[in-house]
């Protein structure tokens, strides 16, 4: 099995390291690659090293593991929420965790969870000419590149295509931006989630925006300007 690369989250040294042997006794195949033991940290962390799964602690410092997650500019990972509370459940399934694991944590619990981590992984890692969105009624089919920009609204996404047309999927912009982070998608905005192949121009007049391919002008927010800027600058490719 190839290793999976993960970081730990937690706030408690001890705890920290008992999942440590833990994981090397129940799952050989799982590299820690970091620990972090500050929302801070974690956050520089997992943008910097873009980890395959990430071990989060729920309560940690100034921060919890949730507003971590929403700090965070790419999701292209899974997350295994680690907590001594059960009342987080729902909003861990909400985040899009693989697995929740209650503390202290069992050897087996944890090697379940990390395979279906692998098993998600593993998918992600195949390369998909076309994806199914949920719509109102049923199922869209389309091709990834077909995709110029996806605009948040509310509970749903309005999904922009090369063609012109668009169509509206019932997820969550934060959904599908874990649905195509793989591929060479930038979060630009609160409301914009757009095809980085797609871009025509960009000017920092007015706090910043991009042009894309169909005319359309979408706002930078400043917070994510840094790193959209970072994204571009370095030479972005298909993550596919």
């Amino acid at each position: 099995m190839e290793y999976i690369q993960a970081i730990i989250v937690e706030d408690e040294k001890m705890t920290l390291e008992s999942l440590v042997l833990k994981l090397q006794a129940n799952c050989p195949f799982v590299q820690v690659i970091d620990k972090a033991l500050t929302s801070k940290r974690a956050i520089e962390s997992i943008q910097s090293l873009k980890p395959d799964l990430v071990f989060l602690d729920i309560q940690l410092d100034q921060m919890t593991g949730f507003d971590v997650l929403k700090q965070v500019q790419h999701v292209n990972f899974e997350v295994i929420f680690t907590t001594s509370y059960e009342e987080y459940a729902i909003e861990a399934i909400r985040a899009n965790a693989i697995d929740y694991l209650l503390k202290p944590i069992d050897g087996m619990e944890l090697l379940a969870a990390v395979n279906k981590a692998h098993k998600n992984i593993q998918e992600r890692s195949k390369p998909l000419s076309r994806i199914a969105l949920p719509v109102m009624h049923g199922l869209q089919f389309t091709s990834v590149d077909e995709i110029i920009y996806c605009e948040g609204q509310s509970n749903k996404t309005e999904v922009h295509l090369f063609n012109g047309k668009t169509f509206t999927v019932v997820k969550t912009l934060k959904e599908m931006e874990f649905t195509l982070s793989r591929y060479n998608f930038c979060r630009i905005h609160r409301s914009y989630f757009i095809n980085l192949d797609y871009i025509e121009s960009f000017t920092r007049v007015d706090g910043g925006s991009v042009t894309m391919s169909n005319g359309d002008k979408l706002p930078v927010s400043r917070n994510r300007k840094d790193a959209f800027l970072s994204v571009v600058s370095s030479g972005f490719h298909n993550r596919g």
